[in-house]
């Protein structure tokens, strides 16, 4: 598994611009029945659970690195949301909160850092079993059709973004990206490079692997977790899924009995 607690300092100053997928979101946990809850698998820093609870959605989110839960906790209670967020330190492969939700989700990848097909199948069982009757899981995955790089710019070195920093000093973030096809596996070098003002530079190595998923495979995984599709989507505007789209977004629900 990834380390993110190295991540977490660095998360949020990331993705404070990455809205895309808040939207859509909002829509799946307006749709549930009234009282049912919202669960986020790997919710992170609270990036997508925290403006569903400033909407007011009861929310519960699942994380395995307790440095992103603190940066989590931290936001909740700063947006005077605590009461609304109930935060819990667990692996999304394997646990039990004693109730079920109408809109449970794993947004943005992070599926994909499971390394296995089986603890990946293990983790989609594990959220149905969290699903109301009526309940709705969504799973966003990037689609590998579009997005593994190319061979020839694998092992390359580039700026991924650049953050102002407070006291005029800077944050670069480099990647470097190798795909073994064969184990469907990306494994991803991160440097973050923190620049003072005077010119000193401190580097934080994170690296991650990500397991991809295709829609194929997403078909059985699906089924033999006890769920049943609902939908295949490739946007977040829920465009239907095609080769060329930039998202692989599972929608199921719980079999039929």
């Amino acid at each position: 598994m990834t380390d993110f607690n190295r991540l977490a300092r660095y998360y949020d100053l990331e993705h404070a611009d990455y809205v895309d997928d808040l939207a859509m979101h909002a829509g799946f946990a307006q749709a549930t029945s009234p009282g049912a809850g919202v669960l986020e698998l790997a919710c992170g820093t609270g990036r997508c659970l925290l403006p569903l609870a400033g909407a007011g959605h009861e929310v519960s989110g699942l994380d395995v690195s307790p440095a992103m839960l603190a940066v989590a906790r931290k936001g909740a209670a700063d947006a005077g949301l605590a009461e609304r967020v109930h935060l819990v330190h667990g692996d999304m492969r394997d646990f039990a909160l004693g109730r079920s939700y109408g809109y449970v989700f794993i947004a943005l990848n992070s599926l994909m850092h499971l390394q296995t097909q089986a603890e990946q199948g293990a983790a989609i069982a594990c959220a149905g079993r969290h699903l109301t009757a009526d309940g709705r899981l969504l799973i966003d995955l990037f689609n590998p059709d579009v997005a593994l790089p190319e061979p020839v710019t694998e092992g390359q070195l580039y700026l991924h973004c650049l953050k102002t920093l407070p006291q005029g000093a800077y944050l670069l973030h480099f990647q470097s990206p190798s795909v073994d096809r064969a184990r469907q596996r990306i494994s991803m070098a991160n440097y973050y490079d923190e620049i003072a003002a005077d010119g000193t530079v401190k580097r934080h190595v994170a690296p991650f692997t990500l397991r991809y998923l295709t829609a194929a495979e997403l078909d059985l995984l699906i089924p033999a977790a006890g769920l049943a599709l609902e939908g295949l989507y490739g946007s977040y505007d829920l465009d239907p899924f095609d080769t060329g789209s930039p998202r692989l977004i599972v929608v199921a629900r719980r079999a039929p009995t």
